[in-house]
């Protein structure tokens, strides 16, 4: 029997751990986006559980299910409407699915039914569901674990999950722990930030971004304003390909369509996918931030040097020392970090 779990995040690692405990002899099989599927591995009529992950695209699910018993346990909303949309012609996947709940609080009801659900799992389910507003105890108890590989496939990380799934004193350590992390790491996303950050569009959407991997939308959080933004983007280079990585809180709008358009998925508030070549710009869209600045809209403002940018009109800045007068990007973004922080950058 085989388990293949979502290897990126916490929620993926819980799940995993999960059907560990309950299966003791099940092969864990972390799996990440992007990553070729091993077919190879897979004996004939294997069980398999797949957790907090789908194949894409989503036809290689069925093709797995018409070989293998497969359990299949998501919360991935553009995922959940791939399997809505391609099941009428294909066989029934079982387990359990439900975009309002994070992959490891489905994994521990689909395996342990009414047993009271550990503070770790629930802490980690709300978190990667979006439904913690922000709560310390959720926020605390996600940076606490990320100081360590959390993956339950080693040894050692396989008996600290064994402890999380049964002690909840322990998670009130992690969460002490998590809470100083915290601390310092927001001081290095507010600093990456006013260092790093650009706007630009994607498929309509208004989008702060950031090249960096590894991060989450807290990594915004000085600079985001739904009222300016539609989204938060970061991206980087990973295994061939870019990965992108989409989030949102704004109201109307769902990151996991764009996403999907792309070849990937996710959740409304937070997707993802990979690509070959970026589907936007990398360069500053001042567009999204000249109408900030009376007399400056019909204008087309050279950053950084960058005399081939725009096109018409254009104030070059090969000449002229940059200044907040050549470059109203910069001065906005200086202005929002000190209105959004209390500090001038």
């Amino acid at each position: 029997m085989k388990c293949f779990y979502h290897s990126a995040d916490l929620d993926g690692h819980c799940s995993g751990a999960i059907v560990a405990k309950f299966f003791p002899g099940v092969e864990l099989m972390p799996i990440d986006y992007g990553q070729p599927f091993p077919w190879d591995s897979l004996l004939e009529g294997e069980a398999v559980y797949m957790v907090d992950f789908a194949l894409q695209p989503f036809s290689d699910m069925f093709r797995l299910v018409a070989s293998h018993s497969l359990t299949w346990i998501d919360h991935h909303a553009s995922a959940l409407k791939s399997y809505d949309v391609e099941r009428q012609d294909n066989p029934i996947i079982d387990g359990l699915r439900n975009p309002k709940m994070g992959a490891c609080e489905l994994t521990w009801i689909a395996l342990y039914k009414d047993k009271p659900m550990p503070d770790a799992v629930s802490l980690l389910g709300v978190y990667d569901s979006w439904r913690h507003n922000s709560a310390e105890s959720c926020l605390n108890f996600q940076y606490g674990l990320r100081i360590s590989d959390m993956d339950p496939k080693t040894g050692a990380q396989k008996l600290l999950w064994d402890s999380l799934l049964k002690d909840n004193e322990l998670v009130d350590t992690i969460q002490s722990t998590g809470k100083a992390i915290r601390q310092y790491q927001k001081l290095q996303d507010r600093q990456y930030i006013k260092m790093a950050a650009f706007t630009t569009t994607l498929d309509g959407l208004r989008c702060i971004a950031v090249n960096k991997m590894m991060t989450n939308s807290q990594m915004f959080e000085a600079l985001w304003v739904p009222s300016d933004y539609d989204a938060m983007l970061s991206f980087g280079w990973k295994n061939g390909s870019w990965t992108v990585s989409l989030y949102s809180d704004k109201t109307g709008v769902d990151v996991s369509v764009v996403a999907k358009a792309h070849g990937g998925g996710g959740h409304a508030g937070a997707s993802g996918f990979q690509c070959t070549e970026l589907p936007f710009k990398l360069l500053p869209d001042l567009t999204l931030t000249l109408r900030d600045y009376p007399g400056m809209e019909s204008r087309r403002v050279v950053p950084h040097g960058s005399a081939d940018l725009i096109g018409l009109d254009v104030v070059a800045a090969e000449n002229i020392p940059h200044s907040d007068v050549i470059c109203p990007w910069c001065k906005a973004l200086r202005d929002r970090i000190q209105s959004r922080t209390g500090e001038k950058p």
